[in-house]
């Protein structure tokens, strides 16, 4: 007992001296953390004070900083800024068109006004004659685009420069350094004299380096985008975290290949004749890309599987002649890695070999690697867009305004619409709040408006509808079917039935607009305000323009390809089916609202292919002409290897050469005839090209794709699922205090109005931003004072206001901040245990008495006893009704003094 007593003491202790340590390290941290602050706020007073005219004494400083620096600034980082950034984005997708277009003949000759005779010492006497009589003085190497690309980065150095101030060189030392060295690098190495003085002059390496710098400014679109830095940081930071996987997976690929030497060395040397080697040959395997080959080589023998590879000692003719093969003539000159010397079969061990390797490799750790870089990666984008400097927030802010500001009206009655009817239910303080206009205001018209809205929410016609739209899918499949060749809208030969089918099905979907229209009572444009009607009324006035061309006659000539593109409009009638199913309209939502990390994504994988495209121009296209030879081809190319797509007969034939490997005169492309380089000696550096493009442009970009997409579909159903949740918990809240169930709709349509970047969530920015157009157009009923009070929208700041929230949260922000507004002392917590409101659904299917389950509701909704003599308590002995009553057993804190009228009295509920 003494010695366990003596140990549990000692690990009280350590973990007392671990807390410390935590602790004195998060001290640490804070301290570190001010200091940089400290330093950050030194550095933005001391850049103030090097722009400020007014700080100097001599009048040519004073008048550089006034004019010259005030107009830089402006440009960098001031008033003219997104407009320069723009301006400058686009001249580096120029400059990187540039590059591209210059690798093709015509534009690849320097312009004629850069023709010089250096240039045509270090030229051979044929390329000067086409240079001469084709060189372009736009387009070609250093004419008036170069010029101007050049001169535009250079001006763009010096504005930022100038806007330092006094202090120029923090251009290169400030909070931008990295960006801004970079750019001043890329501008030197633009300068041929500069490049030439670093690289030596002449010759087509030093060529091949300057293209290689004047691409990498498209590099510069990721300090000019802030999304796009957002994923190349996170990117880097999934590479890095990434490391040790990566680690892991080199040992286990190294074990393979010493067992796979070990194994098939004699049978398969092409594969398995060094380390190198072997280890090129597992990633290929790791990769999916035809594994089976080398599996079945060393199952079977080279002899009875050479797979294109292996050549016996039979194929050698009398005559000289290897079969097959257009470059090697006899035995001896076959490459050694060809020839198969000792067959061995060995089916039991293969297949073991390989099997595992692919199980415990490709299904496995690569996954991982994967998976590690994806996960950091969101990590890093998540923490990099959550720290957002103050003029990205002003810039929030303002656009919340200005979305906001024309509905402040609106916002404002529902408000006090929200509020009256707690006050109804609660025998609280009402605001004034205009007459609500009847709903049948203009008699019959707005009662044949109501029933056509009865109508066209009738699940009946719903699904009447939604057969419809898969029977207008089956009828354009069955027209397409049968339509004739010479004049497939002739009526001749198109079936009568369904073309009369078809007109059916468009007076269908007509009359189902119509009534949709008319429901909308006089305000008919209200319809258009849902992007899915919209769609629906396009589609609809599309599907009438065929049938009204067949009926004008036009059957033939320039107008039969508007009938055509017409009719396969129709086709997208069966689209309409996605508004009819939530799911796909979950599934739609999460593409839609995953597309601008998409577009991101992939304007950095294009960026990736264009670099790699034009670098493997540069390396292999004298070796490899058929895949990139041109960039076009190269993209294409590259396309095919990040889907691993026969990836490995493009790089063998670059590390190989055309006359060993790919270029062959059978049925397949390229041919023979495309290879001039015979001599070529093997480049195995050129595995390196690949084995990072596979890695970087498929692994991981074309994965980032599915994750993008996936994340989005689980942020649509969460927030879905989560704004069901809170109209859910709404109604019951305002139902177990007897408020009408009209103040819960009223919060779904506040909730929709306010929720601006359509999240599935109001943030308390975004709620702020309402009561602040609110308080700008109706300052008399909405005091300003009151949005400069930190304790609005909780409990006397007593707790922790969620900072974004469901329509349940936006109700709490509601009646706290309308509480005030009213002058009553109700408070609303959000402590509510929204575990009780899954009960209720269990107790409504089962109570069959609407004031029993209400009653239910109650007793559940009030978790605590409210002890005798306290406040609350004795609020509730003061006469209030029930539901006031009940209203404090649910979180309302409310004095039991008597509130004094709001200047104007108490307006009845006008809801």
């Amino acid at each position: 007992m003494a010695a366990r007593a003596m140990m549990n003491n000692q690990a009280a202790r350590n973990v007392a001296m671990g807390q410390k340590r935590a602790n004195h390290r998060t001290n640490e941290e804070e301290i570190e953390e001010s200091r940089l602050e400290d330093a950050r706020k030194r550095a933005e007073e001391a850049m103030i004070r090097y722009r400020n005219p007014d700080e100097y004494s001599l009048m040519p400083v004073k008048m550089y900083l006034k004019y010259a620096t005030t107009v830089a600034y402006d440009l960098s980082y001031g008033k003219w800024s997104p407009q320069f950034d723009a301006f400058i984005i686009a001249v580096i997708i120029l400059a990187g068109a540039m590059v591209g277009i210059q690798t093709y003949p015509d534009y690849e000759c320097p312009a004629p006004s850069h023709q010089n005779q250096e240039w045509k010492d270090m030229t051979k006497p044929g390329a000067i004659r086409y240079c001469e009589n084709n060189a372009d003085e736009w387009l070609g190497g250093g004419g008036v685009l170069d010029q101007f690309i050049f001169y535009t980065f250079v001006i763009e150095v010096i504005i930022k420069i100038v806007s330092n101030g006094a202090a120029p060189w923090m251009y290169f030392f400030g909070s931008e350094w990295k960006w801004n060295n970079f750019d001043c690098a890329i501008v030197l190495l633009s300068i041929d004299e500069f490049a030439a003085l670093l690289f030596g002059s002449g010759g087509g390496g030093n060529l091949m380096i300057l293209r290689l710098f004047r691409l990498a400014r498209l590099l510069k679109l990721v300090g000019k985008i802030k999304k796009l830095q957002s994923i190349v940081m996170g990117l880097i930071a999934g590479i890095k975290a990434a490391g040790y996987i990566a680690m892991l997976l080199f040992l286990v690929f190294y074990i393979f290949a010493i067992a796979g030497m070990m194994a098939f060395s004699l049978n398969d040397p092409f594969h398995f004749r060094s380390i190198p080697v072997a280890l090129l040959s597992l990633f290929r395997a790791a990769t999916m890309e035809d594994w089976t080959d080398i599996m079945y080589i060393n199952i079977f023998g080279c002899d009875q599987f050479p797979s294109g590879i292996y050549y016996t000692p039979e194929a050698y003719k009398p005559e000289g002649a290897l079969a097959d093969h257009p470059f090697f003539k006899t035995w001896d000159e076959l490459p050694n890695f060809f020839k198969c010397n000792h067959p061995t079969a060995q089916p039991g061990l293969s297949a073991f070999y390989w099997v595992f390797f692919i199980f415990v490799s490709a299904f496995v750790m690569l996954s991982l690697f994967v998976g590690a870089i994806t996960i950091a990666m969101s990590e890093q984008m998540e923490a990099q867009d959550n720290l957002q400097d103050e003029e990205a927030e002003r810039l929030e802010e303002e656009a919340l305004h200005a979305a906001l500001a024309p509905r402040a009206k609106h916002i404002a009655e529902k408000m006090k619409f929200i509020w009256n009817k707690y006050a109804t239910a609660t025998n609280d303080r009402h605001i004034a709040q205009e007459e609500e206009v009847v709903v049948y205001r203009l008699g019959a018209w707005s009662r044949f408006a109501e029933l056509n809205k009865k109508f066209a929410e009738n699940d009946t016609f719903q699904t009447f509808v939604t057969l419809t739209i898969l029977a207008a899918g089956i009828s354009v499949g069955v027209d397409t079917e049968l339509q004739g060749e010479a004049n497939p809208y002739s009526k001749k030969e198109v079936d009568v039935n369904l073309w009369y089918a078809d007109t059916i099905i468009n007076w269908i979907f007509t009359v189902e607009v119509v009534v949709k229209l008319l429901a909308e009572d006089w305000h008919p444009w209200r319809y258009f305000y849902d992007g899915w009607n919209k769609f629906d009324f396009v589609i609809v006035f599309t599907s009438w323009m065929p049938l009204m061309l067949e009926a004008g006659g036009v059957t033939g000539g320039s107008g039969l390809g508007a009938l055509k593109l017409l009719r396969l409009l129709r086709l997208f009638r069966i689209m309409r089916v996605i508004k009819k199913l939530p799911e796909l309209t979950v599934i739609v939502d999460a593409l839609i609202s995953g597309m601008e990390s998409i577009g991101f994504i992939a304007l950095i994988l294009f960026v990736v292919f264009y670099l790699f495209a034009v670098g493997g121009m540069m390396l292999f296209a004298s070796n490899d002409h058929w895949h990139f030879g041109r960039l076009h081809r190269a993209l294409l190319t590259l396309f095919r290897i990040a889907t691993f797509e026969d990836w490995t007969d493009v790089m063998y034939i670059n590390v190989y050469g055309c006359s060993r490997w790919g270029y062959n005169d059978d049925d397949t492309q390229p041919r023979a005839s495309f290879c001039s380089k015979v001599d070529y000696e093997p480049k195995w550096w050129a595995a390196f090209y690949f084995i990072i493009f596979i890695f970087l442009g498929s692994l991981v970009l074309l994965t980032l794709f599915v994750g993008v997409v996936t994340t989005s579909m689980e942020e649509a159903q969460s927030s879905q699922r989560n704004y069901m949740d809170g109209e859910r918990d709404t109604l019951d809240y305002f139902s177990a205090m007897g408020v009408a169930p009209e103040a819960a709709e009223a919060v779904s349509v506040l909730f929709r109005w306010i929720d601006v970047d359509g999240g599935g969530e109001v943030a308390i920015m975004e709620f702020l931003a309402a009561c602040t157009v609110v308080t700008e157009a109706f300052e008399d009923d909405f005091p300003p004072e009151l949005l400069t009070l930190e304790e609005n929208f909780g409990d006397d700041g007593s707790e922790a206001v969620p900072e974004k929230g469901n329509p349940f949260v936006l109700m709490k922000y509601v009646l706290n901040y309308m509480a005030r507004v009213a002058g009553s002392q109700a408070r609303f917590s959000y402590d509510t245990d929204e575990g009780d409101y899954e009960e209720f659904e269990d107790t409504s299917s089962v109570a069959s008495d609407e004031g029993a389950l209400r009653e239910e509701i109650h007793q559940r909704l009030a978790p605590k006893a409210i002890p005798k003599g306290s406040p609350r308590h004795d609020a509730s002995r003061e006469g209030l009704d029930p539901g006031s009553r009940n209203a404090l057993n649910i979180g309302i804190s409310r004095s039991n003094t008597p509130a004094a009228p709001r200047p104007g009295g108490d307006v009845s509920d006008k809801g």
